[in-house]
């Protein structure tokens, strides 16, 4: 269970991160 948990953080910061890069972009 818990390496679950730890891949949805790790794909909830890297989603965060490519949002985070396309607003960057897009501005």
């Amino acid at each position: 269970m818990t390496e679950d948990r730890d891949e949805e953080k790790m794909n909830r910061s890297c989603s965060l991160r490519v949002d985070l890069s396309h607003s960057l972009i897009v501005d």
